[in-house]
């Protein structure tokens, strides 16, 4: 009997290292909360969370992120913080744009204190909800629906990345539902993109057959097409103290500038737990 695990796709983030996070000028960051983002906000259990999506208007216009800088980033890819997206240096834009299926491609500017505007080596890459993956589909993940954008998406960080088999399509690029950069391992290998930019790194994630979170998704055996959210403090009550850090983690979901350090601190902390054992992958 075939061993289906063999033939698992191995999916990773691919991120840089030190990883840096574009700074937007004041008036294009003004820019992005009328034209772009979404104003809706959801309850999480206990207070009410921001969404951080895409407007409904601004996903179905699919407009390019021209977007305005007041530092100029070096790494080959550039976070834009809270925002949709990301900027990726024009040599490793090139590297993989063939697979760059379902992107839709922006500028970067770079401002100065006198107000000068200089084009910067990047692109902006960025795709609708629908085209994307999400990875938040392992143990202690939650998910809500926006009322005003419609878009389901997760609503904590931690250290259960997964993705679904059934959301692997023949793309070998994705972006995830939280603007991250995915790659199938095979790509980084046939292009030999650790050697051509050092400062690359691939960050495995599990790729399931089915999800762990308890959410039933579009796509899911059971889905119904309404998100109904789990009553997750009774589902969870029973693991106690063994588990009380991740159990906080889930019930206090964070937003704004705490969601980007939570997100930071479950990378070191998934870092940490991948380096343990023998079958750990890490960094690659």
């Amino acid at each position: 009997m075939m061993n289906t695990r063999e033939h698992k796709r191995q999916i990773a983030v691919i991120v840089a290292r030190p990883e840096e996070s574009i700074c937007f000028s004041e008036g294009y960051d003004q820019y992005y909360q009328d034209n772009v983002r979404c104003h809706g906000s959801m309850f999480n259990g206990n207070d009410y969370r921001l969404c951080t999506m895409s407007s409904a208007q601004f996903n179905r216009n699919r407009k390019p992120l021209n977007v305005e800088v007041i530092e100029r980033p070096t790494t080959s890819v550039v976070s834009l913080g809270m925002a949709e997206g990301l900027a990726l240096r024009n040599d490793f834009f090139k590297a993989i744009k063939p697979q760059l299926k379902e992107m839709i491609t922006g500028k970067v500017w770079h401002i100065d204190d006198a107000g000068k505007r200089t084009r910067l080596p990047y692109v902006t890459i960025w795709t609708p909800p629908e085209n994307r993956i999400d990875i938040n589909r392992g143990e202690w993940s939650r998910h809500n629906i926006c009322p005003l954008c419609g878009v389901i998406s997760p609503l904590n960080y931690n250290d259960k990345e997964a993705v679904l088999t059934r959301s692997l399509d023949d793309r070998m690029v994705y972006l995830s539902m939280r603007e991250s950069l995915l790659m199938d391992l095979r790509l980084m290998e046939n292009l030999d993109l650790k050697v051509r930019f050092p400062d690359l790194r691939a960050l495995r994630i599990q790729v399931l057959d089915e999800p762990r979170d308890g959410d039933v998704l579009p796509g899911d055996p059971g889905w119904t097409g309404e998100f109904v959210p789990q009553d997750l403090k009774a589902k969870y009550a029973a693991l106690g103290r063994k588990h009380a850090s991740e159990l906080a983690q889930l019930l206090n979901p964070k937003s704004g500038r705490s969601a980007k350090k939570s997100e930071k601190n479950g990378k070191r902390l998934s870092k940490k737990r991948r380096s343990r054992g023998p079958t750990a992958k890490g960094e690659r």
